[in-house]
């Protein structure tokens, strides 16, 4: 296998292994001395706070798409510029033009190589080298209470955990990286395997819950808290549990990792039962993702940004170019409309109630919530109503424009959620949204615990602690959706089960930036994004009525993704300087 070499140094700098003079953006002063920095509470909170500014908020407008165009949830209009199109290209994921990208990027030079327009990794190395720098001159806090200085700790081992997290997720098994090395020191240093990584990345997040509150004032919304601790430590056993993290148990479910799930998210349910977190009704289920009101939903637990977006945000990710948005965004393929089942609780190809001539009647209520179809309003001026017409001919015909076109939606569908009814350029009411953008809402625990649930126990298993089973806890986000309970039918095994509670996710968390992750740890990529992104093709009958089939989208939009891609590769550019350091296979 080749080896890393240049970029690993620099990724170990990032990371703390050594002491980076070219980075340290000491807050208040940079000419300030470090005993004085990290002595004063104020001060050295100011340093820590950096870490939630390394979060990549995914609705700053910089980014103008989702990464939903990662998956085949969507596809990005913009064949040009646009990230998701390079990561759909999983052939060429080492491309010297890649280096920026948010997703398969490591770095961006024209801006320190981290920061609001930098890559997830780039952004996780330094948050790892900033908690890491700061737990090292921890002790010099001494103008502090002990109760800031408990809770400062909480949130440094929260930040190391969820950044180490984030680069394990995409890397694999990496060394564990836990202080500043002195220059000198031994840096020729093993991989560990994805379960020794996540071990001690565990033992992170248990030392931030042990010293983080339940809530803060609301003053300081959007501070670290025991529930977003409870909620990544789900995310880390969630991915530590999927087939492709236990190449040591045949790429199976590691049921160990599945119990500690079911017992960690009990934690989360217990804060609903106190009032913390609540599901949303049907009714209120837009709200969960913006509102003028409330700066952030009280379904929602690991968020980012909770002040007012800025119009040019709010033109981010399904804005169509029509409609006031920019020329890159994102537009649902058929697909992911396929996922939805009919109102009876059926795929629609097991319902024959189904009628694929009005195949958007009758469907799974969040189909309308997540996404505009043919003769939707989409926008209103007045008295006079906007109608999407995706159909051939129509406004929105998805082959009017060349392949590769910018302005027009290339699937016939666009996005509808994350999307205030008013935001575009008819009614103009672009001002005053509060819109984060959700990593983690309490939807995710009840479809974590199912899936992790199902594997060890069973749909219908006795799980230690509580009363929940995998099979109720679908049908509590079913039922929260007006849908029927999950069919019988499928419940009759694990195996068969697993099948509806993954279809359950995809819907659920629709354009969340869950599914891209998902299908690698599932290890489904090949299989789904080897198959034919579709769209819709719809004729305008003489009569007024419609004739609906899908079609196979032009090349340009489809994906390559093969076994290389499950991990991503880490950049090599000086292949013999760690030599005890493995590249990820077929890289």
């Amino acid at each position: 296998m080749r080896k890393t070499a240049y970029l690993i140094i620099a990724i170990i700098c990032m990371m703390g292994l050594w002491s980076c003079d070219d980075y340290l953006d000491l807050a208040p002063e940079q000419t300030e001395s470090v005993e004085g920095i990290f002595t004063e509470y104020t001060s050295f909170r100011s340093y820590t706070d950096y870490l939630y500014f390394l979060r990549k908020d995914y609705f700053d407008w910089f980014h103008r798409g989702l990464p939903t165009a990662n998956s085949d949830e969507a596809t990005s209009t913009n064949t040009d510029w646009m990230a998701s199109v390079r990561y759909k290209d999983g052939n060429n994921w080492m491309a010297s033009m890649n280096y920026r990208t948010y997703e398969i990027g490591w770095k961006n030079t024209n801006n320190k190589d981290y920061g609001k327009q930098s890559p997830v990794i780039a952004n996780s190395m330094q948050g790892l080298r900033v908690a890491n720098t700061a737990l090292s001159y921890f002790y010099l806090l001494t103008d502090a209470t002990e109760q800031e200085k408990k809770h400062l700790k909480g949130e440094i081992h929260y930040f190391r955990a969820w950044y180490y997290m984030q680069v394990i997720l995409r890397y694999g098994g990496m060394p564990i990286i836990d202080k500043v090395y002195g220059g000198g020191e031994e840096v020729d240093i093993p991989r560990l395997s994805y379960q020794e990584s996540t071990d001690w990345l565990l033992e992170e997040f248990d030392r931030a819950i042990e010293l983080l509150p339940e809530t803060w004032p609301q003053n300081e919304l959007g501070r670290t808290n025991k529930g977003m601790a409870y909620a990544a430590k789900n995310m880390a056993l969630l991915y530590a549990a999927s087939p492709l993290m236990n190449p040591e148990n045949g790429y199976q479910y590691n049921t160990e990792r599945c119990k500690a799930l079911c017992a960690n998210a009990i934690n989360l349910f217990k804060m609903e039962n106190a009032g913390i977190y609540r599901l949303y009704d049907l009714d209120e289920y837009d709200n969960i993702w913006y509102s003028k009101v409330n700066p952030v939903s009280k379904e929602a637990i690991i968020f980012v940004n909770y002040t007012t977006r800025t119009k040019g945000e709010n033109k981010v990710g399904g804005v169509s170019h029509k409609y006031g948005g920019f020329q890159f965004f994102d537009a649902p393929t058929q697909n992911a409309v396929d996922k939805y089942e009919t109102i009876n609780g059926l795929p629609t190809d097991e319902d024959p109630s189904y009628d694929s001539q009005n195949p958007y009647v009758d469907r799974d209520p969040r189909l309308y919530k997540n996404i505009y179809v043919n003769g939707d309003v989409v926008a209103q001026k007045g008295t006079t109503n906007f109608i999407f017409q995706p159909y051939i001919g129509g406004s929105d015909d998805p082959t009017k424009e060349k392949v590769g076109g910018k302005r027009t939606p290339r699937t016939g569908y666009m996005m509808r959620k994350f999307w205030p009814f008013g935001v575009n350029n008819k009614a103009n009411d672009w001002e005053g949204w509060y819109k984060p953008w959700i990593n983690y809402r309490l939807a995710q625990a009840y479809l974590d615990f199912a899936e992790a649930a199902n594997e060890a126990y069973g749909p219908f298993g006795e799980v230690p602690g509580t009363s929940l089973t995998a099979v109720e806890a679908i049908n509590v986000i079913r039922r929260r959706a007006e849908m029927p309970e999950v069919n019988s039918m499928y419940t009759g095994s694990k195996e068969d089960f697993r099948a509806r509670i993954r279809n359950e996710r995809a819907v659920e968390l629709m354009f969340e930036n869950q599914r891209s992750h998902d299908l690698r740890r599932w290890m489904t990529a090949v299989e789904v994004m080897g198959s034919d992104l579709n769209r819709a093709h719809i004729i305008k009958n003489g009569d007024g009525t419609f004739t609906y089939s899908s079609v196979k989208m032009d090349d340009i939009y489809q994906a390559v993704f093969s076994e290389k891609n499950y991990w991503y590769p880490i950049p090599n550019e000086d292949d013999e300087l760690l030599l005890n350091f493995d590249q990820n296979p077929g890289w």
